[in-house]
């Protein structure tokens, strides 16, 4: 029961911290001549000491989505994913002030059970800059492989993706993603197919909850069609995402 007790009460003062580290538009309007100077660099630079020793920062949600494509056909799917993030990795093991940029990972798993298609899994590798927790306004360059079924073949491929977070308010923020062709910004191109797309949206965090509401649109086009088969199609997505910060 102690142990529970205080594993409780730990998780409440690291929620704690996280909300008092975030950087939101408001707060910076508002207090911007109470902020310190030390502050300000503590989004830049990391000294791995006290509350910026190291630490691991996992995310893990659920998300349902109805799904509309060029044709008009429409859909829906499920899925699930997470992420984490080694926060001040480096600098809190060799005690030395380390630009704030923070490796991770990402993975998501979906289904369009409806139209046939079982899986569509994204992962990868991650960096955030200048972010000091995952509930915090911050900037990604995500690594993503995308594997899937596309028009009854398997398609995989690697496309460079940029993303930012920026906090409106304490418990609101909007947040955006542009995955790169590999036409733009090469990676690990597919001979098959090539994708392009966008995301944005936004959500409340109530705590460690975390309710987010997201436009998604990603673009195909297959390079050696055959006859009868789409060139080029669009999916759109209107997707629900509930998580927790752990």
């Amino acid at each position: 029961m102690n142990s529970n007790f205080s594993f409780a009460q730990k998780y409440w003062i690291r929620q704690s911290e996280r909300d008092n580290e975030r950087w939101s538009m408001s707060t910076y309007f508002t207090e911007k001549n109470k902020l310190k100077y030390s502050d300000f660099l503590l989004r830049f630079y990391s000294d791995g000491s006290g509350k910026n020793s190291p630490r691991l920062e996992p995310f893990v949600y659920g998300l349902w989505y109805n799904g509309l494509t060029s044709d008009g056909n429409q859909w829906e799917g499920v899925g699930y994913g997470g992420s984490i993030y080694f926060n001040n990795f480096i600098s809190g093991i060799f005690k030395i002030p380390t630009p704030n940029i923070v490796p991770g990972a990402f993975g998501e798993h979906r289904e369009e059970v409806a139209r046939g298609v079982s899986r569509i899994d994204s992962y990868g590798p991650s960096l955030r800059f200048f972010g000091r927790n995952q509930q915090d306004s911050a900037l990604y360059l995500n690594l993503k492989k995308t594997e899937r079924d596309l028009l009854a073949q398997y398609y995989e491929e690697w496309n460079w993706e940029a993303a930012a977070v920026i906090y409106l308010a304490q418990s609101l923020r909007v947040e955006g993603s542009w995955l790169f062709s590999n036409d733009d910004w090469p990676a690990f191109p597919s001979s098959y197919a090539k994708q392009t797309g966008f995301k944005i949206g936004g959500g409340l965090e109530i705590g460690f909850f975390r309710v987010s509401a997201f436009f998604e649109k990603t673009s195909y086009s297959i390079k050696n069609p055959s006859p009868n088969t789409l060139r080029s199609f669009d999916e759109i997505r209107r997707v629900i995402q509930v998580g927790i910060s752990i």
